[in-house]
């Protein structure tokens, strides 16, 4: 998604990532004056936690047109058996079913299986660095 197709009033409080000057950002859609809307890097802050910080205190507009986004998912509401995309380098894709999220890592039932052909067993996936919805 580019930032035209993300800063929309559907998507307010939304998470996403992209990637600038090799470093992964997390940002979200705020709304901030009247019926505009911006997009901010949510920032680790050592003192507050967490803080909010303008994308364009960081980098050009130029930059920031040119960027890709990917809305972050929450795993852990996913339902078992969703079609999703998995990768261990980011690069290659391969299409499998979702398993299960645990400690942050998602996994797929292994060998294009579904919950009903592993019985639901959980030795039967396989974690992946990167995964999508498909």
């Amino acid at each position: 998604m580019n930032i035209i197709e993300v800063v929309k009033k559907e998507n307010v409080d939304k998470k996403y990532t992209t990637w600038h000057k090799g470093k992964e950002r997390t940002v979200k859609v705020v709304k901030c004056h009247g019926e505009n809307y911006d997009l901010v890097e949510i920032v680790q802050d050592d003192k507050n936690g967490y803080k909010d910080r303008n994308l364009l205190d960081i980098m050009y507009m130029s930059e920031l047109v040119k960027l890709e986004f990917e809305e972050m998912i929450n795993w852990n509401k996913v339902k078992t058996d969703t079609f999703i995309l998995v990768s261990n380098d980011n690069k290659s894709w391969e299409r499998a079913l979702f398993a299960f999220c645990e400690n942050g890592n998602v996994y797929a039932w292994d060998n294009g299986k579904c919950s009903f052909t592993c019985a639901g067993a959980k030795v039967l996936a396989t974690s992946w660095k990167y995964a999508k919805l498909y």
